[in-house]
């Protein structure tokens, strides 16, 4: 590291963002982290850089194409698309000693920018269909680890019996679920943490034998209720008795989707009334950020889950992750990992993919490795520069030397709209233009939307969804209201989506129930779906925060209690430490300033729902 930025390291900078040409901070912090692990300071902005990664990320469309292994042409369905530029082998047969990545390996060339000898090199190494490892019958899978039993589920984490869920983690029987920890027999849910038989439910923490909670702890037999702390027998936060709650309870035939859709408002109105808070934590010290959990200074972070420490920029993370920046989907165990995506290594920097890994630079897909530069697709391997076999002392001669290439013959990116250029030099993620994942189909766009034109200007790909026309099938509204009504037969019938395309979705137009599916509603005693499984995920997710924070003063008013923005009043319902005035304490949030929720700091929420 070079004098100045050691002097950096003593101060914040303020710099501007190669991508969008915003300004952003360095501060003393991410110096002293960058000159921890060798590697010059960012020159994208955290948003830009996650964004970056995020698009070589598709964890929810699936194609159609065939297994490009020798002897091989059967149908696969697969997480890259035909055409994108990706060799695919079935995962079976990836897994498989019947082939071997270093046949792929070659010299390093001093006369072409190194980005584009990897993308040559990752377009010549096959890539498995799946990410899955360890797992059973998850065949559907985009991702999975250590899983059983899973369908249409992306990024299972030791889970089982899931269906058309997001990160489920340490889950089982949990449908149409997004980034839920410890929890079993799940529906509708958001963001909830070790919870059990729990109902359209967001935001909960150890509650269970409930429907439509929101931000609710150690809660049980509740519905409708926001805000409630060690509560039982409540509906719409009034308390009953226990058999006044069974009485009513006993009315509310939520087997209906009519009256479903009326409970969904009810609960609806009564979350807009109460205040927020600025940012959901627990056990979290010296954090910012949202969704966060045990962990110790984490700063602009989210959804950190069961353990974090000394983390910054972090997305979707946890189980012990120590010591890392621009994390993407990682941890257990992990450290030291910099603009990566990572599990259970170490020292991983400007990677994706990498499993039980030891120094891996530049390299996607690596299980079991160590001392990796440029990789792609390797398993149990070391000293290896673009998939060639070194040893250990010509692999430490070489790195340093295409380190100091890459800095003297960088990748220069073109803007679509010619306005500049982006310069890819050393510490520098994967130019996103080089992605075979069209940018509306990765986690990007759920996190960043982009409209086509916008996605296309920044050389990001677009995936045009195709029109399906099934005339027989059936509409939304043909369904049965009542899941008791539901014929055997409904797994052969073609459903038309409620939303029809008409969204902004990924929409699938039409979509089936399959048997596992229709055991589950008739168990949980729920009404057949009306959207396809992309525009429930979608919906959501729709209203959760982005990954980005705002400065804002907490909106308590004092005794006058707050206003949200076209929103019911929120009268207070205790004293707080600011009396008559309104509240002083500002504060970083996920919310925007232009949203309507009542947001309150960390003493006046507490003063309010605990």
């Amino acid at each position: 590291m070079n004098q100045e930025t050691k002097t950096h390291s003593l101060r914040s900078v303020s710099a501007t963002c190669q991508n969008c040409k915003g300004q952003f901070v360095i501060d003393a912090q991410d110096f002293q982290f960058y000159e921890k692990i060798s590697v010059p300071p960012p020159t994208f902005c955290p948003e830009c850089r996650m964004m970056r990664k995020m698009v070589g990320s598709n964890e929810r469309a699936l194609f159609k194409r065939k297994c490009e292994a020798p002897g091989h042409n059967e149908e696969l369905i697969s997480r890259y698309p035909p055409g994108g530029g990706d060799v695919v082998y079935d995962q079976a047969y990836w897994w498989s000693d019947k082939w071997d990545p270093l046949r792929y390996g070659r010299e390093y060339d001093f006369s072409q920018p190194f980005f584009e000898q990897f993308f040559e090199l990752k377009g010549a190494v096959p890539r498995p269909n799946m990410n899955i490892t360890n797992s059973v019958n998850c065949d559907y899978c985009t991702s999975a680890i250590n899983s059983k039993n899973c369908y249409l589920v992306s990024g299972a984490y030791f889970s089982q019996d899931c269906m058309y869920s997001n990160t489920p983690a340490l889950c089982r029987d949990a449908v149409d679920t997004s980034i839920c920890i410890f929890c079993e027999v799940l529906y509708e849910c958001f963001s909830c943490t070790r919870c059990f038989n729990l109902r359209f439910s967001a935001y909960c923490v150890e509650c269970m034998d409930s429907s439509f909670l929101y931000d609710c702890h150690n809660v049980s037999n509740c519905f409708g209720c926001v805000g409630l702390r060690n509560k039982q027998y409540h509906i719409f936060n009034k308390p009953y008795s226990k058999k006044d709650y069974e009485a009513e309870m006993a009315k509310m035939d939520l087997g209906s989707y009519r009256t479903l859709q009326m409970v969904h408002a009810r609960h609806a109105e009564l979350i807009a009334r109460f205040p927020r808070r600025y940012m959901i934590s627990k056990n979290a010290v010296d954090c910012t950020g949202d969704n966060i959990e045990h962990a110790k200074n984490c700063k602009f972070s989210f959804e950190i889950r069961d353990g974090g420490e000394n983390v910054k920029y972090a997305l979707i993370g946890g189980r012990r992750l120590k010591d890392s920046y621009d994390v993407f989907s990682g941890g257990a165990r992990a450290e030291l990992l910099y603009e990566a995506n990572a599990i259970g290594s170490e020292r991983v920097f400007f990677s994706t993919g990498a499993t039980d890994s030891f120094d891996v630079r530049y390299s996607m897909t690596a299980f079991g490795c160590a001392h990796l530069f440029g990789c792609a697709g390797l398993r149990n391997k070391e000293y290896c520069i673009l998939n060639k076999q070194y040893t250990k002392e010509e692999y430490e001669k070489l790195v340093p030397k295409i380190m100091a290439h890459m800095n003297e013959m960088p990748y220069v990116s073109q803007r679509a709209n010619g306005k500049w250029q982006i310069v890819y030099r050393y510490g520098e993620y994967f130019p996103p233009e080089f992605s075979t994942i069209a940018y509306n189909d990765s986690m990007a766009h759920e996190y960043f939307p982009l409209t086509k034109d916008a996605a296309l200007e920044k050389k990001f790909r677009w995936r045009d969804v195709e029109e399906k026309n099934y005339e027989q099938a059936l509409s939304p509204e043909e369904l049965p209201d009542h899941i008791k009504d539901t014929e055997g037969d409904i797994f052969e019938t073609v459903i038309t989506c409620g939303h029809r395309a008409h969204c902004l979705h990924q929409c699938k137009g039409v979509f089936k129930i399959v048997p596992k599916e229709l055991e589950f509603y008739r168990r949980l005693r729920v009404p057949l779906p009306r959207l396809c499984p992309e525009c429930r995920h979608y919906e959501r997710v729709e209203g959760k925060r982005r990954y980005r924070l705002w400065h804002r003063r907490c909106t308590c008013l004092g005794s006058h209690g707050a206003r949200g923005k076209g929103e019911p009043a929120y009268k207070n319902s205790a004293t707080h430490f600011h009396g008559e005035q309104p509240c002083p304490n500002e504060f970083e949030t996920s919310y925007a300033p232009e949203r309507p929720e009542i947001v309150y700091c960390e003493q006046c929420y507490q003063s309010e729902i605990v």
